[in-house]
């Protein structure tokens, strides 16, 4: 097993921003723990521990981010990813690239927030920001608990974004795929430089127990097909040398199976 924060190849390297670990519930409520602090016994029942972890890819001039997390902020009242990207040394205004995997709230609230006049402002300003068109229908259509709106109207409405169709490329080494078992337009990204090579599967690739273990999970859209897709993921790109880079895993980021 690797177990890495960081992963830096001749032209490629992809960072852990980690948003914070959390006990969830049916009700899609985010509740923060502290593994230092609190007690594993006191929480709802049926909850899980999930991290929320976005990822940083610095590839050639591009400073990219998958997914944008849940909006944790710090005891400064400073949001953590970018306080996370400032331990790497980039500022919110060098970011180019924002890649959404999918749009529940877990992985866009990082998007960024309304002031108190209403105005959202965006937490990558100059970023072009892509996702699937379908799933943002799907979203809207769907609502709370596990989308919120206000959020996906403010990246609906911000100009400047790339919505996706299908399957595709970002840049040469940068590929996206749509897998529909998490939501019906969930979509895996890849990332290649030579021989390293990076398999983002988001909340269809979300932990490595889940890799592991064949699991039909009743928080997916299409449980199985979520399955079969971890099932070929590690049994195929796994064998084959990709590394994988885990969301909701609070002990493993990334991971490679060689």
């Amino acid at each position: 097993m690797v177990l890495i924060l960081q992963q830096n190849i001749d032209k490629v390297k992809i960072v852990a921003l980690q948003d914070g670990i959390f006990s969830v519930d049916g009700t899609k409520q985010f509740v923060p723990f502290n593994p230092a602090v609190d007690d594993i016994d006191v929480r709802p029942h049926g909850s899980v521990f999930l991290s929320v972890t976005p990822f940083l890819v610095e590839k050639d001039n591009e400073v990219i981010i998958l997914d944008t997390g849940l909006g944790t902020k710090n005891d400064q009242g400073e949001w953590k990813i970018v306080e996370n990207l400032a331990k790497y040394g980039h500022r919110p205004e060098e970011v180019t690239k924002v890649i959404f995997s999918h749009l529940h709230k877990d992985h866009i609230k990082g998007l960024g927030a309304f002031d108190d006049n209403g105005i959202f402002h965006y937490t990558f300003p100059n970023a072009t920001h892509y996702y699937q068109g379908k799933e943002m229908e799907y979203a809207m259509s769907k609502g709370a608990p596990s989308f919120d709106i206000q959020t996906l109207q403010a990246l609906k409405d911000r100009p400047g974004n790339v919505i996706l169709d299908g399957d595709g490329e970002i840049l040469p080494g940068i590929t996206y795929q749509v897998t529909g078992g998490h939501t019906p337009f969930h979509q895996a990204i890849y990332l290649q430089e030579g021989e390293d090579k990076y398999l983002f599967g988001a909340d269809e690739a979300p932990m490595l127990t889940q890799m592991r273990n064949r699991i039909n999970a009743k928080y997916d859209y299409d449980g199985k097909k979520a399955m079969e897709w971890r099932k070929k993921w590690w049994e195929n790109e796994g064998e084959d040398g990709w590394k994988f880079l885990f969301y909701h895993d609070p002990k493993v980021v990334i991971y490679s199976k060689k």
